[in-house]
């Protein structure tokens, strides 16, 4: 907590850098992050003189949506860590505390939240162009079918949702075993196999644990 506090501040800072400078870098995308409806349009008028007819004007669900919804992550991740700092400040709370655990917890997916949203607002923002003001999207793409492309989108998605899948099934997994009995390298299977009765009695005593898989490298 103590160093997720200045950590979201030094990044957010590195960001209201970048957003000062929207308006003189990409000026359409800062008019539509802003509303502000007659510089839009001033802009498109401006930009069909200088780059022949065409629509210059991003869409404003995407661009804004990002934009509102990467500051609205922001916001509650500074609320929350600001509430961490302080309550990590007292001993009781970070062992006993389990409502704050518990709202921690459910907020790891904020950052990667922000992330996203601050992507769709870049990528979404700067169009119809990829190199804002030299080079359109439209002259920029592949020259691949439309069925080609498809394929390729549904055959990454379904890769990333398994591996997505995978993924939180192990750490459920490894959850259940609690915070202790998860070290890596331990053999799950040795715990769970009943000891023969043989060995029990050879060895003149009761049978204790397993001893712990030991790795070699």
């Amino acid at each position: 907590m103590f160093v997720s506090f200045p950590a979201l501040w030094v990044t957010a800072a590195f960001g209201g850098v970048q957003l000062a400078r929207l308006a003189d870098l990409q000026p359409m995308k800062s008019a539509m992050f802003t509303q502000k409806t007659a510089e839009i349009a001033d802009l498109q008028a401006e930009m069909v003189a200088r780059f022949g007819p065409g629509d210059y004007v991003p869409s404003e669900v995407w661009t804004r949506g990002g934009a509102l919804l990467m500051l609205l992550a922001f916001a509650l991740m500074m609320y929350f860590s600001l509430a961490g700092v302080v309550l990590a400040c007292f001993r009781k709370a970070v062992e006993r505390f389990r409502l704050w655990h518990v709202v921690l917890m459910a907020a790891v997916p904020l950052p990667y939240l922000a992330m996203i949203s601050g992507w769709v607002f870049r990528e979404a923002g700067r169009q119809p162009w990829v190199v804002y003001g030299l080079l359109k999207t439209e002259d920029a793409v592949s020259g691949h079918s439309p069925a080609t492309m498809l394929t390729s989108l549904i055959v990454f998605t379904v890769l990333f949702a398994a591996l997505a899948v995978l993924n939180g099934r192990l750490l459920l997994r490894h959850a259940r075993l609690g915070p202790v009995e998860t070290g890596l390298g331990q053999d799950e299977r040795a715990a769970a196999e009943p000891v023969p009765a043989s060995a029990s009695a050879g060895s003149g005593g009761p049978a204790g644990p397993p001893p712990p898989f030991t790795p070699r490298y």
